[in-house]
């Protein structure tokens, strides 16, 4: 579907009396909609691989400057593993569970854990061990869903739904309160180093484990 026809489908549900003013508002809606639907947990559209390199005794990255100099939209990484062997994950953990690695460790060798912070409003992949030598790294990316060319066709009637709900919120408490829960849970969940599911993304986990998992109030990944 087209802006225009998402647009018109929403503005049926308006009910304010002028076309124009009804119009402008779902406008509003379709914008708040798309912006709402990347942050949706479990589906993969706007999921992508990439490969970066780190460098030899370079231990922090800041993303879009040091790596993924070409992805100016990535929201948080869900997975990092070296390419130059099998099996080698990085597991992800957050900073302060990684201070307590890392912090004033002059270990050298490939990365085995990492962590993920901003820094002056820019986001920070920090590893541990310090590499030795460059390291190519393969790592599962989400990225910021900005306009409706970013969501696929299959994914357009759920932003007609989303419109309605947040149309019904405004005469329903209650639904205005879920609103703000979910929207709150998102915020949350898409911290740098927390839980999302069987990994861990920049979102939440970066790293797959094979043993016990174990979760703690800094480290949401399987040890």
């Amino acid at each position: 579907m087209t802006t225009d026809q998402l647009t018109s489908a929403i503005a049926a549900y308006v009910s304010d009396t002028d076309t124009a003013a009804r119009r402008t508002r779902a406008a509003g809606l379709l914008d708040r909609a798309i912006a709402s639907i990347g942050h949706l947990e479990g589906v993969d559209f706007n999921l992508e691989q990439v490969s970066f390199s780190l460098t030899a005794s370079k231990q922090s990255y800041e993303l879009g400057a040091d790596i993924m100099t070409d992805l100016l939209d990535v929201m948080n990484i869900q997975q990092l593993w070296r390419t130059d062997t099998m099996g080698w994950d990085v597991s992800i953990v957050g900073l302060q569970k990684f201070s307590q690695v890392a912090r004033k460790g002059t270990a050298t060798g490939p990365p085995t854990h990492a962590t993920l912070y901003h820094k002056g409003g820019v986001a920070v992949l920090e590893v541990y061990p310090i590499p030795a030598s460059a390291h190519t790294m393969m790592a599962r990316v989400k990225r910021r869903v900005i306009q409706l060319g970013d969501i696929p066709d299959d994914y357009h009637s759920l932003l007609i739904d989303l419109a309605v709900v947040y149309i019904k919120a405004g005469d329903d408490p209650n639904m205005a309160a879920a609103l703000l829960r979910d929207g709150i849970h998102s915020l949350q969940s898409e911290s740098l180093t927390s839980w999302t599911g069987s990994t861990i993304p920049l979102a939440r986990h970066l790293g797959q484990g094979s043993a016990t998992t174990r979760a703690s109030s800094t480290n949401l990944r399987p040890e």
